[in-house]
């Protein structure tokens, strides 16, 4: 049997909904494109409108013309069983892409690192540069990237080595690769994309799929086990300090009542529990009420805050004189600790300011540029919501 995913739009980014063949007639009448409609207009038979206005009912705005519409759409159509998510394609779109490229300042022969190999966007942009005598390293905790990644670089394979690890272990994986130091280093901290797309990595709070989590499928500690096994106490602390949620006490003694009577399986059952134990108030909100909660979960499951102070303290040492590091970040406790990191790499003394001379001897390490984040323009995030979050920041290693 074969599910109609059909793409729904609201006033402030897309989501994608599985609707069941009895309904698909009603929600094309109200709000969506079906496939086949869709397919019609991606082909470039319909184009009533120069402006390309896409019918619907509320909620539906004006967009820019339907072919640049339409080649943003993933397309699914693929034969699932029953309550298993749908696969499908999708369009990479890496985030800030042309300011990461700027803000490396590539060396045609430089040995550059990208930490976060993802889909392979940022990679491919900084190895098109290099020439023969140039060196990329591709890393990624995510199995699935490093093999997406080698067949999309494949005509550039000779100058690629693909690092499969957490780049909280970066100086580790590049001396167990024989690597020393490098030009320029790109992390983008985001989840990528077809993680986020894809429903059996549980990483969406709008499928239901098994709680997993997992940046790394090899890694023992699964989101499954963070909800049915962890105290409460814990789970309060991991949705306030990692989730910033401030429903965290009563959502996480919700988990806690639900997972006495039966475990909790999908993130679909997690999102019900979650919104049982919010406010009316609280899911009036424009922002999905599991949104918080999820990212705590995430943070904690693959350890991500610690693994990010550990990158930094690695990347720096192994950068050369001139050598760039840049680092995206997507929420406000990421960017603390790149910012604290970059700032206090780049004052080197660390004595009391009572001191009147320095006696510790240290000096910075790197110099920012900018000294403020880059943000995404407004064609980017007219193109691309996903990066409305996400902020640049940019140091350049000084002479030792």
């Amino acid at each position: 049997m074969y599910s109609d995913t059909i793409c729904i739009k609201y006033t402030r980014n897309w989501r994608w909904m599985q609707v069941p063949a009895k309904n698909k007639a009603k929600w094309e009448r109200k709000t969506v494109f079906s496939q086949k409609r869709v397919a019609f207009y991606r082909e470039g038979h319909y184009n009533k409108k120069a402006n390309g206005i896409h019918r619907g009912g509320k909620g539906w705005k004006k967009e820019r013309g339907s072919e640049g519409f339409l080649s943003d759409l993933m397309i699914h159509n693929e034969p699932t069983e029953k309550g298993t998510p749908m696969s499908g394609t999708y369009t990479h779109r890496p985030v800030l892409l042309e300011e990461c490229i700027q803000g490396l300042a590539i060396r045609p022969d430089g040995l550059y690192i990208d930490g976060t190999l993802g889909r392979g966007g940022h990679s491919e942009e900084i190895v098109k540069r290099l020439t023969q005598g140039g060196r990329l390293i591709c890393i990624d905790r995510d199995s699935q990237a490093i093999e997406a990644g080698k067949a999309r670089l494949a005509p550039w394979a000779g100058q690629i080595t693909f690092l499969h690890g957490n780049f909280g272990d970066l100086a580790q994986l590049l001396d167990d690769a024989g690597i020393g130091k490098a030009d320029g280093m790109l992390f983008d901290l985001g989840v990528s994309s077809p993680q986020l797309d894809d429903p059996e990595r549980g990483f969406s709070y709008m499928h239901d799929a098994p709680l997993d989590m997992r940046m790394d499928r090899d890694d023992a500690l699964t989101a499954w086990t963070v909800v049915n096994q962890w105290p409460r106490t814990e789970l309060r602390r991991i949705l306030s300090q990692y989730g910033e949620e401030k429903y965290a006490g009563p959502i996480a003694a919700a988990i806690e009542r639900a997972r006495e009577k039966a475990p909790i399986e999908t993130t679909g059952q997690l999102v019900e529990v979650i919104r049982g134990a919010m406010p009316a108030a609280a899911l009036r909100e424009k922002q999905h009420p599991a949104k918080r909660s999820f990212q705590g979960i995430r943070i904690a499951v693959n350890d991500e805050l610690t693994a990010i102070s550990r990158m930094l303290q690695g990347a720096i040492p192994r950068l050369n004189a001139g050598g760039r590091l840049a680092v995206i970040s997507f929420h406000s406790l990421e960017d603390r600790i790149v910012k604290s990191e970059l700032a206090a790499a780049a004052k080197g003394c660390d004595c009391p300011p009572s001191f009147p001379v320095c006696v510790c001897g240290k000096k910075p390490l790197v110099k920012l540029v900018p000294r403020k984040p880059i943000l995404p323009s407004a064609q980017e995030l007219e193109e691309n919501p996903r990066a409305r979050s996400a902020k640049l920041r940019v140091a350049e290693k000084l002479p030792e």
